[in-house]
């Protein structure tokens, strides 16, 4: 695969395991792979995940720390209080009480469908926001009206599917716990009409911040991860056994719910400097991980970098 033509570039793992990527390996073997840039080959190379990083290299190098990524598309990063919690709720389509004990929220979600907005959507390392939800396919939407990434360091969790939707960022720290049944995390918007509709179509309305991650986040069996964003970075863990996660880049990304516990998507339209960097674990054992980073145009070029783990 040409860089030139590295417009987008999905990785789906069943279809290296079938001998795209890994001719005479058997899948049975559960050998772990990194998937590195070979700029003497000029395609994607699966290697041991003994083999340091460096004997590969893509030839572009992109930002060391999913922090520094966060404040270089714009988004204002600052310390927030152990203890923060999400504020403003207001729900405004579907039913759902919002109760607050100390350094604990819980959203009492009573619809399948429910949308909030909120002033912030912060989680201090010492707080918790759980979704108690009607079943696993309810879907909560949090739309956050701030002008600053939504930073979670603390505990999030849901027996369905939570959407984080803001435009300046969302960041999950080092210390987060995110344990939901879907996850949907954003900086591209969607339109409550659309949203209840069940037409997921994800468009940057003119401002999108980094989508990035060094936390541990894990779904239920058959769950699924989507990070959409222009540009995407993953330090930490993602874990969604049996299911999918896909990261998404560009300005334009639509999400398609099949009945098979499974999540396709399309970018509708790059982004300029699209990016996709994982230097940590995406692990779907059973399912799927999927990554397609879309430039704005042919003479600019989209990123996908992984010197992670990728386990599917």
């Amino acid at each position: 695969m040409n860089l030139n033509n590295v417009a987008a570039m999905p990785i789906t793992m069943r279809e290296h395991f079938t001998g795209a990527l890994f001719p005479g390996k058997d899948i049975a073997m559960n050998k772990i792979y990194k998937l590195i840039w070979s700029k003497k080959k000029e395609a994607w190379v699966a290697v041991s995940e003994k083999v340091a990083a460096g004997w590969f290299r893509r030839p572009i190098v992109v930002g060391a720390l999913s922090i520094a990524v966060l404040l270089a598309t714009g988004g204002t990063a600052k310390a927030i209080d152990p203890n923060a919690l999400p504020t403003g709720g207001q729900v405004v389509a579907g039913q759902a009480n919002i109760a607050q004990s100390g350094n604990a929220m819980t959203v009492n979600q009573q619809t399948d469908k429910m949308i909030a907005n909120w002033n912030t959507f912060n989680i201090g390392q010492n707080a918790s926001v759980a979704f108690q939800q009607p079943g696993a396919s309810s879907v909560a939407l949090n739309r956050i009206l701030d002008q600053n990434p939504s930073q979670i360091y603390g505990r999030l969790s849901a027996n369905g599917q939570v959407f984080l939707l803001n435009p300046a960022g969302v960041y999950f720290g080092p210390t987060a716990q995110v344990d939901v049944g879907g996850l949907v995390a954003s900086s591209l918007s969607l339109s409550n009409e659309n949203f209840l509709a069940g037409k997921y179509h994800f468009e940057n309305t003119g401002i999108a911040g980094a989508v990035s991650n060094m936390g541990q986040i894990r779904t239920a069996d058959g769950g699924y991860v989507a990070f959409l964003s222009p540009r995407i970075t993953n330090e930490g863990t993602i874990t969604a056994p049996g299911g999918t996660v896909t990261l998404a880049a560009g300005d334009k990304v639509s999400l398609d719910f099949t009945g098979d516990r499974l999540v396709n998507f399309t970018v509708d339209q790059g982004a300029i400097d699209a990016l996709i960097e994982n230097r940590g674990l995406v692990k779907a054992d059973g399912g799927l991980v999927k990554m397609n980073a879309k430039a704005a145009d042919e003479l600019i070029q989209a990123v996908v970098n992984n010197e992670g783990i990728i386990e599917a």
